[in-house]
């Protein structure tokens, strides 16, 4: 499902850390890179997961003009609420290149 940004998201990553993907333009001084610009739809794609910790989530992730997939959205779910659709889909198979 394709939806509309209506406001642009930056990317911003240190060397050795984990990015964020955030509203602001600036961080530390340091502008980051425009990946999901307002006015353009992007594609969609929500995948459950099972955290470290035994918690599961659904994460919604934009797919940016660079091919990544950016995280706007997870959400910690009920537990046990994910093994049917884990259980009975392959979503290991449709895991997009998640940005880092």
């Amino acid at each position: 499902m394709k939806v509309l940004c209506k406001k642009t998201l930056y990317w911003h990553q240190k060397k050795g850390y984990s990015g964020m993907l955030l509203a602001d333009k600036t961080l530390d001084k340091k502008d980051g890179i425009p990946v999901l610009i307002a006015g353009n739809k992007y594609e969609t794609v929500a995948i459950p997961t099972k955290g470290s910790t035994g918690l599961e989530y659904i994460n919604l992730y934009a797919i940016g003009k660079d091919g990544k997939a950016y995280c706007i959205m997870d959400a910690e779910v009920c537990r046990c609420s994910t093994d049917q659709a884990l259980a009975h889909f392959a979503f290991d198979k449709v895991k997009p290149k998640i940005a880092e």
